[in-house]
């Protein structure tokens, strides 16, 4: 399996946003993902927006966790959005306005 993340919608200080997450199914089985969490690797910023650190964004779950039920077939690709996920620290600074964001996270997936 294999997924990448972006933030949903435009993020602005003190405010949160939905967390885009595309994934795909390499496996010669169907999957269901049962959770996604915010690893321990920093989040980072584009080049342009170096001035911007990826520490102004944190998840709006205590434990970085979010249960899901997603499935997915053989060979699916498939785009699925954690609503309101994503919170920009209220002290963000204007070097973040237009910024795009990595995120680091891992999937927990089953056969089924």
């Amino acid at each position: 399996m294999s997924a990448s993340t972006s933030p949903a919608t435009l993020l602005y200080p003190g405010g949160t946003a939905g967390l885009v997450i595309r994934v795909r199914n390499d496996n010669h089985f169907p999957v269901t993902i049962g959770a996604v969490v915010r690893t321990s690797k920093p989040i980072t910023t584009d080049p342009a927006h170096s001035g911007c650190p990826g520490s102004v964004l944190d998840t709006t779950e205590d434990d970085d966790t979010f249960d899901v039920n997603w499935h997915l077939a053989v060979g699916e690709d498939k785009t699925f959005t954690l609503p309101d996920a994503m919170r920009m620290d209220v002290n963000a600074s204007n070097a973040c306005q237009g910024a795009a964001f990595s995120i680091p996270i891992t999937i927990t997936a089953h056969s089924g």
